[in-house]
């Protein structure tokens, strides 16, 4: 009760029929501990009371049902849930009801229709509408500066290992570039969870997404914002810029990894991670801190002033030892209980 666990209660003729709960747990609401009195078992109270509780949360639904009981596990297919596959049953079961993987022997774990067919556009939604409202401001932006420029200006679009600018666009290219990029980016990222269904059913694993779809924007859009100012006459170090903001993209990156779900698309993904949940869990929730050094490291480097290919050789080193520690958590067993 503490919890936020909510008791509803179902009278038939002044008699106590059946009783059940809700808990909103993460983005999900669980229905738990049904019970109906002996007397009433047969005659409709518990449907009654389960229609009651689906007008109470405008969540996806969640019960988890002991194995044994057979009949319970039927009555719940009856009305509107289906069993999910076996495979997800650890990590709903932890996620979701704290209990050890141990406990999917004994559970079976169902979900509404909320549940199986996630409104994945509701989802995503956000970072659709972000994508259009930040490449309408980079586009704003570059129709601002692009009068003030020469019709023959040279505007760096590219730096090298030295910090200095080797790569140089007409005004076009310089003011539409990135934009374009971003435009294309933003595309593929919406489509893509189109292609893995264990993606596009998975709350925590779509906004986890989400959010690398807008952190990736954000940092197009200071790169823009950076080849703008250059492009005026500004002493941006850009390199730098990018440097410090892809240390954020990786510290990130660690955050986003602990909330991912097994699927195709996106994560530390291994025949034996894909295999397993438990695995996947472990191995994700272990990278976490390994990408948050990495990202802290790199963004020290850049505040002491470190040279340009320092701050290269930190990212892609940094980058190896985290995907040779990602393939040692892989491969290490699990602990024994």
């Amino acid at each position: 009760m503490a919890a936020g666990l909510r008791f509803f209660a179902l009278e038939e003729g002044g008699q106590l029929a059946a009783v059940a709960g809700l808990q909103d747990v993460k983005d999900a609401t669980l229905m738990r501990h049904g019970r109906v009195a002996a007397a009433w078992r047969g005659r409709g109270a518990a449907a009654r009371l389960l229609q009651h509780l689906w007008g109470q949360t405008g969540r996806p639904v969640l019960t988890a049902v002991w194995a044994a009981d057979e009949d319970a596990v039927l009555f719940c297919e009856r009305h509107g849930f289906r069993i999910l596959p076996a495979q997800e049953r650890p990590g709903l079961l932890q996620a979701y009801w704290g209990l050890p993987a141990e406990a999917a022997r004994q559970w079976v774990v169902l979900g509404d229709e909320s549940w199986l067919n996630p409104p994945r556009a509701a989802v995503l939604a956000p970072a659709w509408w972000a994508s259009g409202a930040t490449l309408a401001l980079m586009l704003a932006a570059s129709a601002l500066v692009w009068p003030q420029l020469p019709a023959n200006a040279r505007i760096p679009i590219h730096w090298g290992l030295d910090g200095r600018a080797d790569g140089y666009g007409g005004p076009a290219v310089g003011l539409l570039g990135v934009p374009g990029l971003a435009a294309v980016m933003a595309l593929a990222l919406g489509l893509l969870p189109l292609a893995d269904r264990r993606l596009s059913r998975s709350r925590p694993s779509l906004k986890a997404y989400r959010g690398m779809w807008l952190a990736l924007l954000a940092l197009e859009a200071l790169i823009h914002g950076c080849i703008l100012a250059v492009g005026l006459g500004a002493a941006v170090p850009v390199d730098r810029v990018a440097m410090a903001a892809l240390a954020g993209l990786l510290a990130y990156t660690g955050s986003v990894l602990k909330h991912l779900e097994p699927n195709g698309l996106i994560g530390i993904r291994s025949p034996a991670t894909l295999r397993d949940p438990e695995l996947w869990r472990r191995v994700h929730q272990g990278a976490a801190p390994y990408f948050y050094a990495h990202g802290a490291v790199l963004l020290l480097a850049v505040l002491a002033g470190a040279p340009a290919p320092w701050l290269a050789g930190i990212l892609v080193g940094g980058l190896l030892l985290v995907a040779t520690a990602m393939l040692a958590l892989v491969h290490r067993k699990a602990p024994q209980a």
